[in-house]
């Protein structure tokens, strides 16, 4: 495979740098070189894997960033060689993302696709079958998420209309791993929260006025998440009282405004479409709207008070075992023998300076 003058220089200039001690070539790091190499053995093991198959799987492929996932379609197209159309990336600096993602989906090709982030999680692609990792992923829950694109099963005869060769149900999925990131050492899901200096307050009302961003729902669902597991049953009955549901339903429902895979299944729901049609983008965006104001149709002054208060009972720490009782109650006899002593050391300050301050000079002439 032949490179171009700005693939060899680059891979020329990482390899220098390894060797030079500037950067540490880990796992994670991959080059030209360790990016064919890794395509050309998917390619050669492709047969062993999915025996019989006249076509390459449904493959999803996720990079570290936008510039490796370019790299990677690259590398794609010249290892199978095939067209642009065999190989897409699927990131949020494409334009026309999701109608590329609707035909991933529904059509033959693309067989393959690139993402970073934006079809990890909540993204209903049942034809899948391949899950490739070029990139390390630090969180267990989002690595869950991403394992959850290939989960999908999918009849024998729908699977057949994207994957000709096909010759039964899809029933299970294959995760290749080139950086060992089914090995690596995972922590928590990332939390919901991103408006972490936003009060409580302002994130109720704001939604309650139609601040829709997820940045906002999600966050609001964090902190009444946490405000679920600490009120009592009283008060738990007086939040379904006001809110007409529990706070478990109204988190689902902040959530489930921005969670792709609800969003398609509502469109759908609404324009009473089959499962096998993707909806366009008017319609998913309607439907995001729909689930948005539904979800903020909850939210109103009584109850949005009633959170707030609760929340401040529960969040100032009241020591009731530590009883204190007053030592001390009366005229504090040591500040008025230390107001004495601080006149009579200016009236000696003032005895010892009259002669050099022409104020006092004349005071005390």
């Amino acid at each position: 495979m032949n490179q171009t003058p700005d693939e060899a220089a680059r891979e020329k200039n990482d390899a220098q740098l390894v060797k030079s001690g500037w950067i540490v070539q880990d796992k994670e790091k991959m080059n030209f070189s360790q990016i064919r190499n890794v395509i050309r053995a998917f390619r050669e093991k492709l047969p062993e894997i999915f025996p019989g198959r006249a076509e390459a799987p449904k493959t999803l492929i996720f990079a570290k960033n936008d510039s490796h996932a370019n790299d990677i379609v690259e590398m794609v197209r010249e290892e199978f060689d095939q067209d642009n159309n065999f190989c897409r990336k699927v990131t949020y600096q494409v334009n026309d993302a999701k109608s590329v993602l609707a035909s991933f989906r529904n059509d033959y090709n693309p067989r393959m696709a690139v993402t970073v982030d934006m079809i990890a999680t909540g993204t209903d692609v049942k034809p899948i079958e391949c899950l490739l990792f070029m990139r390390d992923v630090r969180s267990r829950g989002y690595f869950e998420q991403m394992k959850g694109r290939g989960t999908r099963t999918y009849d024998g005869e729908r699977l057949k209309l994207v994957t000709p060769s096909a010759t039964s149900a899809k029933t299970h999925f294959v995760i290749v791993d080139a950086v060992g990131v089914t090995k690596s050492v995972k922590t928590d899901s990332r939390p919901l929260e991103r408006k972490r200096t936003v009060p409580l307050k302002d994130l109720l009302y704001g939604v309650m006025m139609g601040i829709s961003d997820e940045d906002t729902f999600l966050s609001l669902a964090g902190r009444l998440s946490r405000f679920d597991k600490q009120i009592s049953r009283e008060e738990r009955k007086r939040f379904i009282e006001l809110a007409g549901k529990d706070v478990k339903t109204v988190v689902h429902e902040l959530l489930q405004a921005h969670d792709p895979d609800r969003i398609e299944q509502h469109a759908r729901e609404i324009n009473e479409a089959p499962d096998s049609r993707a909806p366009d983008d008017e319609e998913y965006e309607q439907a995001r709207k729909d689930l948005a104001r539904k979800a903020a149709a909850t939210f109103h002054g009584e109850l949005n008070t009633y959170i707030d208060q609760v929340r401040r009972v529960h969040e100032q720490l009241i020591d009731a075992a530590n009883i204190d009782r007053v030592t001390f109650a009366g005229w504090d006899a040591q500040a008025r023998e230390h107001t004495k002593q601080v006149v009579q050391d200016f009236d000696t300050f003032l005895r010892q300076h009259q002669d050099e301050i022409t104020a006092l000079k004349i005071y005390y002439a």
